[in-house]
């Protein structure tokens, strides 16, 4: 597994944060997805490969995903393949990037990848004949053909580290079973390999080195040297900032065997190393850790308990120090965790009987010191299994990675954390015919990112407002709700809304991935009065002919002249035995709206609708859309020809008014 996410976490990507616009977080139960198979095509399995297995994985600090493998076909050689990922686009197809020595089980010798913050990589692995290459690449840009930086055949078990700012070093075992060691500043040329062979006088040979390294250049070192005393024991080697790695500092004690270090390192240089040592019939996991010059104590501390073998352990720290190892445990899977400069803790169990299949599990730390552990569990059928501490914390509970239903037996497992919390698990799994493929699982974390919400500041009541929202995902898509402050609400990336009424709102977007994570923003909004239209009076005029007999009024003709486009004319009766209360008409003739046509005087004592009484009022109502209304009353009296008084009736109003 790749050292950036595993074993060490610089400065620069501690100093990372996930930025919003204005808006706030909520998350869903973290969600691991659907496998995705990545390697093309599957291999046959092989005692000591396994089709397509042995990955490594990492992020850059843009979400940018890496991953790397070995794979084997029918008769052919293994290959080194390739795959990266933008943050919400699907991966890549992989790419060959040169044949490589088989893997000793999944647990020396698989492709190594490390990226920078910035997105600077670099890829290693043995050659099929043993030689070292090393494969560069800038951010942007496509990995070139590996180069050799050994020296012969016979090398094997490369390892590389990188920090968040671009430190690199990588150590190998050469063809005379010693530690050759290789280093290089941000963007610089790889230095001359230094020569970590045993120096004891005895017969001896070194294995498996493992690395880290931090943002400042600080660098640690360890192997296995295996003595002719006869016991093999865990050494290390570290390197000051721009300094030279000091002399060997023995970290295992002599007189029983110990072996499978690990290695980690702060921003400080503070470094935390672990191993596995036999004590009496026991084998148990120890650990020490460094002062901020690389000087390691001569006591270890134990880290798992007497009376069950612990194996393979594995170890993070991150910016403030903190460790986190996690081993075998019998058949089991168990943690523990130490504060700076303290011990580590009682162990706690992490995984259900079973999970131990002879292959360490892994672990990923985040900017935020959040850890992940995943492994393999023995038997078929089983399924890759996971669990994750957060920062201060204990490991939760064992969370199943999804697997497809022809997955018999999943193996070797690799694990990567981004700058969000997102992690990306990637493991070899056979099927039906003894073929392997490897497959990614992401775990999604981390809601949406809000990179723009646009909502004016003003707006008009009743006028559509425009407003728009992007948000991006890592690993699911993103669908849009708002609520607009008014009880209105929408869905969409872009949405318009009308507010029925004048005042100050707050807009809330909120983006959700698919698994429920959500990113909220919210912004205010003020809506003025809408506009009064230029008012518009009813001139018409009013045609109307009256005839009087003693006490009786009578309407021979009413009509009003020239109304504007959808107006109305209506007339109202007022005061006792009125022979109506409305009469009204929308129907216009040449802009003419007649109440009563034109009538005999001699015919109208027969029409009851147009007799009217002295004290009886009468009221014609002329009013049209966006306009002022015009109202004339007639009030009726003994004997006389009625005259109308004019007032006004604004839009909407129920009472005339002298004035408008």
């Amino acid at each position: 597994m790749g050292s950036q996410g595993r074993r060490t976490l610089s400065a620069l990507a501690s100093a990372l944060v996930v930025a919003g616009i204005g808006a706030g977080g909520a998350q869903a139960a973290p969600t691991w997805l659907q496998p995705v198979p990545l390697s093309s095509p599957p291999g046959p399995q092989n005692f000591f490969q396994l089709g397509a297995g042995t990955p490594d994985v990492a992020f850059d600090g843009g979400g940018n995903a890496y991953g790397t493998w070995q794979r084997t076909t029918e008769g052919g050689p293994t290959i080194v393949q390739l795959t990266t990922r933008a943050p919400g686009a699907g991966f890549a197809p992989p790419v060959d990037m040169g044949a490589t020595l088989q893997s000793g089980i999944g647990l020396t010798d698989g492709p190594q990848i490390e990226v920078d913050v910035a997105g600077n990589a670099a890829l290693a692995f043995a050659t099929d004949d043993g030689r070292i290459v090393l494969s560069r690449r800038a951010p942007g840009g496509g990995f070139p053909a590996p180069l050799e930086i050994s020296t012969g055949t016979g090398n094997n078990s490369v390892d590389i580290a990188m920090s968040g700012n671009g430190h690199l070093i990588v150590a190998w075992k050469n063809g005379v079973d010693n530690i050759l060691v290789r280093t290089a500043t941000p963007g610089g040329e790889l230095g001359a390999a230094a020569d970590f062979g045993p120096d004891n006088g005895s017969p001896s040979f070194a294995l498996t080195p493992q690395l880290a390294i931090n943002g400042e250049g600080a660098a640690v070192v360890t192997w296995v040297e295996d003595d002719a005393a006869p016991n093999s024991v865990v050494r290390a080697r570290v390197r000051p900032p721009g300094g030279a790695f000091g002399a060997e500092q023995l970290l295992s004690a002599a007189g029983a065997d110990a072996s499978s270090p690990d290695v980690a390192i702060d921003g400080q240089g503070r470094a935390t190393a672990v191993w596995q040592r036999v004590e009496g019939a026991d084998v148990l996991v120890q650990s020490k850790q460094s002062n901020p010059a690389g000087q390691f104590p001569a006591a270890a501390d134990p880290v798992s308990n007497v009376g069950i073998d612990a194996t393979l352990p594995q170890v993070v720290v991150d910016a403030e120090n903190t460790a986190v190892a996690v081993w075998n445990n019998g058949n089991t899977v168990a943690g523990a965790s130490r504060q700076s400069n303290a011990s580590f803790g009682d162990p706690q169990p992490i995984s259900a009987p079973g999970a131990n299949t002879g292959l360490p599990p892994r672990l990923a730390v985040d900017a935020g010191g959040n850890v992940v552990a995943v492994w393999a569990p023995s038997g078929a059928n089983s399924t890759i299994q996971a669990a994750r501490r957060p920062k201060g914390g204990s490991f939760g509970a064992v969370e199943p990675l999804p697997r497809p239903d022809t997955v018999n037996l999943p193996w070797g497992p690799a694990i990567a954390l981004d700058n969000e919390g997102n992690a990306l698990a990637l493991w070899g799994g056979e099927t039906e015919g003894d073929f392997w493929t490897v497959y990614a699982n992401a775990y999604d974390v981390a809601p949406p990112t809000l990179s723009a919400v646009s909502v004016p500041s003003a707006g008009t009541a009743g006028q559509p407002v425009g407003m728009a929202a992007a948000a991006t995902d890592r690993w699911s898509p993103v669908s849009y709700a708002w609520s607009f402050g008014d009880g209105g609400s929408a869905g969409g990336g872009a949405v318009s809304h009308a507010f029925g009424a004048p005042g100050a709102f707050n807009v809330t977007v909120t983006a959700t991935d698919g698994v429920g994570n959500a990113t909220s923003a919210t912004r205010p909004i003020s809506i003025s009065p809408a506009a009064v239209p230029p008012k518009k009076r009813v001139t018409s005029k009013v045609r109307v002919t009256w005839g009087v007999n003693g006490k009786r009024i009578f309407l021979l003709r009413l009509q009003a002249r020239n109304v504007p486009r959808g107006g109305k004319a209506e007339l109202r009766c007022k005061g006792k035995k009125c022979p109506f209360k409305r009469k009204s008409s929308k129907k216009r003739r040449n802009t003419n709206i007649t109440l009563f046509s034109e009538v005999k005087a001699s015919k109208v004592a027969g029409k009851k609708a147009r007799r009217f009484r002295a004290g009886q009022r009468l009221e014609l109502r002329i009013t049209a859309p966006e306009h002022i209304g015009k109202v004339v009353r007639y009030r009726l009296k003994k004997g006389k020809i009625p005259s109308g008084k004019t007032l006004c009736l604004p839009p909407g109003a129920k009472t005339p008014r002298r004035r408008c």
